[in-house]
């Protein structure tokens, strides 16, 4: 087996840490988030995890609103992976809904602070809908992310918006 810097795997990992800031092999974050409807606490944390993937797990309450008088906890994990044949970044969630979003890397400026992925595939979910992902670096110990939905033939707009601090 190759190791990953024979591979070029470390500066493809580079890239990766600065999505979420991380400058280490385990971090965890909290903020705010925003969702359509309702505003709640987010926390979001990651760690090395297999050697060619680095999952990262997020936890978003919201208390109870009026459009949801229950609250939600909502919880995904993600796992970032390189695909050598197309040679750009996979990410998957998995979601407590049951929703599993496939995206694949559509954009990243070249001071590597802004990457934006666009969904390839969304299961348990009406055929046509898209999902799209925004990735922002602040500074080394804040991000954003933006959640965007778009129905079938329709246009993205904003789920859910977070600010995360480490």
């Amino acid at each position: 087996m190759r190791k990953a810097a024979e591979d070029g795997l470390e500066d493809r990992w580079r890239n990766h840490t600065q999505i979420s800031g991380i400058h280490s092999n385990s971090w965890l974050a909290h903020g705010r988030v925003a969702a359509v409807g309702s505003q709640g606490l987010a926390s979001t944390s990651g760690c090395t995890g297999l050697s060619s993937t680095r999952p990262s797990w997020r936890l978003r309450t919201y208390p109870p609103s009026e459009p949801n008088p229950e609250g939600e906890i909502h919880q995904d994990i993600g796992y970032l992976s390189y695909d050598k044949s197309r040679r750009t970044f996979v990410l998957r969630q998995f979601h407590t809904e049951g929703f599993v979003n496939q995206y694949v890397l559509e954009s990243m400026t070249d001071d590597k602070t802004n990457f934006v992925f666009l969904s390839e595939a969304i299961e348990n979910i009406q055929a046509g809908w898209r999902a799209r992902e925004t990735y922002r670096v602040i500074s080394e110990n804040e991000f954003t992310e933006t959640f965007e939905l778009a129905p079938p033939n329709g246009e993205f707009a904003v789920y859910t918006a977070v600010t995360l601090r480490k």
